[in-house]
């Protein structure tokens, strides 16, 4: 899932902490992440806004060729 978030200074550390808490994120340019959805739970519950940009569930975090490196 590709998602937008617009961090406050404040937060930006305790969301990222808690995102990889609970699986991989890859961070691109923009204030974009790619992260599961079910991470976006966590956001949720911390009430820290997010705004889904693409659920296309075929974008994957790590190509299955890079696991098997």
């Amino acid at each position: 899932m590709k998602i937008f978030i617009k961090f406050s200074e404040e937060d930006d550390a305790k969301a990222s902490f808690l995102l990889a808490r609970t699986g991989r994120i890859l961070c691109l340019s923009g204030d974009v992440y790619l992260c599961e959805s079910e991470q976006l739970r966590v956001l949720d519950e911390q009430g820290i806004f997010y705004k889904v940009l693409s659920a296309d569930f075929s974008e994957k975090i790590v190509p299955d060729k890079a696991m098997a490196l």
